[in-house]
């Protein structure tokens, strides 16, 4: 299944090679470059684009041709539709989809966004709410209608959305103890929220802490690594069982947080040259919600596609190889479907957005 395009393969030998890979392939063209996104639901896409000076966010609705799935015969919606839009304060680097809007943390803060619905007068999304001025990318993660944010473990806050109040979590004395020997250790990389717990990814080292802020305790320690420099970012299965980790370095972890006491593989990708100056803003790390998969981005113009449950090898159960402009300089990000096994989108920093669905094995 894997196939490596190459750069001496022409666009057309790539064309048609992508049939026998792909079930379903499309790529959009977005004015600007696109900084993040995220699924709002199973059939609308929200997208955060720059344009220089001026910043935006869209929701746009995912085509029917890509959802109905690979046997639905002829759709006529075949293209991505703009639904609502709207500018942003600054960049956006990451964007938390809620029920009435969306939270985002740009270049300039963290603001939520009230997202219009189909019976009202407007199609703008407009700021609503500040949450946290002058601060510049952070790690944050939603929970109902709170939102937790934060870039070191000793000062992560949570910000109620209804009350539009914000209190501090206290992590336990004793739960940095094992991390003393690392003077970053208590940088944030990442945030996750799953089943009420927060998931906390340290920078320069990928150690992951899982904290439950009902009890204001920590539940577990992830092993201890030695800090490899760089960022780190994660994400958390559906179940909670898995962890996954992924720094600039291009090394994988993957953890099953019932038995934290030891990995249960990891994996070494190569950073392209190119790539290295980027890659501490756009790594990207995604556990498939339908099969027990995990892919990665940010470390070349590919999209890496691993099984969980097997031992790690040189090749990848399937490589998305679709940016193949020149001009690229980052993987901005990429995600699964909720619904749609083996659909993913992925987007880059040149304004092309790409769904595609790959062959199963």
């Amino acid at each position: 299944m894997y196939y490596d395009g190459g750069a001496e393969d022409s666009d057309d030998e790539w064309f048609y090679s992508s049939f026998k890979r792909y079930d379903d392939l499309s790529m959009y063209n977005v004015q600007g470059s696109i900084s993040s996104m995220a699924l709002k639901g199973n059939s609308k896409l929200l997208l955060a684009s720059s344009r220089g000076q001026h910043h935006e966010i869209l929701e746009l609705s995912v085509p029917k041709k890509i959802i109905a799935g690979k046997d639905s015969g002829l759709t006529r919606d075949r293209d991505f539709g703009v639904l609502t839009g709207g500018y942003t304060t600054g960049l956006v680097k990451r964007i938390l989809p809620l029920q009435a809007g969306v939270v985002t943390s740009e270049s300039t803060g963290i603001n939520f966004y009230s997202i219009p619905n189909s019976l009202d007068d407007t199609d703008i999304i407009m700021l609503k709410q500040v949450i946290k001025k002058d601060v510049e990318s952070y790690p944050i993660a939603d929970a109902n209608s709170v939102v937790y944010y934060g870039i070191d473990i000793s000062d992560v806050v949570t910000y109620d959305l209804s009350s539009e109040t914000s209190k501090n979590i206290s992590l336990v004395p004793d739960s940095t103890e094992s991390l003393s020997k690392d003077i970053n250790s208590g940088a944030i990389g990442d945030l996750c929220s799953k089943y009420g717990n927060i998931y906390i990814c340290l920078n320069h080292s990928g150690n992951v802490l899982i904290f439950d802020p009902r009890k204001n305790h920590l539940l577990q320690k992830g092993i201890y690594c030695e800090p490899l420099g760089g960022r780190w970012t994660l994400d958390v299965s559906d179940s909670g069982h898995y962890v996954a980790t992924f720094g600039s370095n291009g090394c994988l972890r993957l953890y099953d947080s019932r038995n934290f006491n030891k990995f249960l593989w990891n994996k070494d990708f190569k950073v392209q040259e190119e790539f290295k100056s980027k890659s501490d803003e756009c790594i990207c790390v995604k556990l498939s919600p339908h099969n027990n998969l995990v892919s990665v981005s940010g470390i070349d113009r590919n999209i890496h596609i691993s099984g969980i449950n097997e031992i790690p090898k040189d090749d990848n159960l399937f490589i998305h190889d679709g940016h193949r402009d020149r001009e690229i300089q980052s993987i901005s990000t990429h995600l699964w479907h909720p619904e749609q096994e083996n659909l993913l989108f992925s987007a880059d920093d040149t304004g092309q957005l790409q769904a595609w669905r790959f062959k199963g094995s």
